[in-house]
């Protein structure tokens, strides 16, 4: 098993965000340097038994909402920098002739807690502005596509046709509304691509009181922030 896990670790080391700096023109990516957190011991609701599951999570978090309510987050590690629907295209270019580097990753919120919540998050067709370059930029998209945590081993984590979903898609806010009920979960996808800045890329939702949700996103060395993107809220 602990070859698999280095094997796997390794495999998440080689994603990175391709830098692209100018129309039509791309430089040579920069590795991502993996980091392995151990996630806590406890299980809920994990995928079958025969996926080593845990390599693939970068940040695993519990939170307390309203003093009661008890919601599990987990982030994934990245995967992408290769052509992202196996086309032998590199990145994505949007209609304005702008290059940009991608990355995927996946996000599993559980709740844990024996009340019932709504999760509601949504990222505008806006560039975020979060790097040391004013002229570099992120946009975050949320795939359609389901997420299948069985499949973590697969290329891009199983997801395809991800360059005809940003062609559709690309100037349309993208979100989610779902309620979970005691015990229940929602894993989804989520699209980061990079305009001018390239590197070692980590993510994570981030829960705030009360109930607010934020994305943080950093790319070494362009630093990084957070974009408020929605909510969890008790439902009644």
């Amino acid at each position: 098993m602990r070859s698999k896990v280095h094997l796997i670790l390794c495999l998440l080391s080689t994603a990175h965000f391709t830098s692209c700096g100018q129309t039509g023109t791309s430089r040579t990516p920069p590795q991502v340097e993996a980091e392995y957190i151990k996630v806590k011991e406890e299980v809920f609701n994990e995928p079958a038994q025969d996926v080593d599951f845990a390599p693939y999570i970068y940040n695993d978090t519990t939170y307390l909402l309203d003093g009661t309510v008890s919601v599990r987050i987990q982030n994934s590690y990245p995967k992408g920098g290769a052509p992202m629907d196996r086309d032998g295209v590199q990145g994505y270019t949007d209609n304005e002739g702008r290059m940009y580097g991608y990355v995927l990753f996946w996000t599993r919120v559980m709740n844990t807690s024996v009340k019932a919540i709504k999760l509601e998050i949504s990222f505008p067709p806006i560039p975020s502005h979060l790097f040391h370059n004013p002229s570099s930029f992120a946009r975050l998209l949320l795939p359609s596509a389901p997420v299948d945590l069985n499949r973590v081993d697969d290329y891009n984590y199983g997801i395809t046709g991800m360059r005809s979903f940003l062609n559709e898609h690309w100037d349309t806010e993208s979100g989610l509304e779902i309620s979970l009920a005691p015990g229940e979960e929602h894993t989804f996808f989520v699209t980061a691509l990079s305009y001018k800045a390239g590197g070692r890329v980590r993510s994570k939702l981030l829960l705030e009181d009360p109930g607010i949700l934020n994305y943080w996103i950093e790319i070494s060395p362009h630093g990084g922030g957070t974009i408020n993107c929605g909510r969890i809220s008790v439902v009644d």
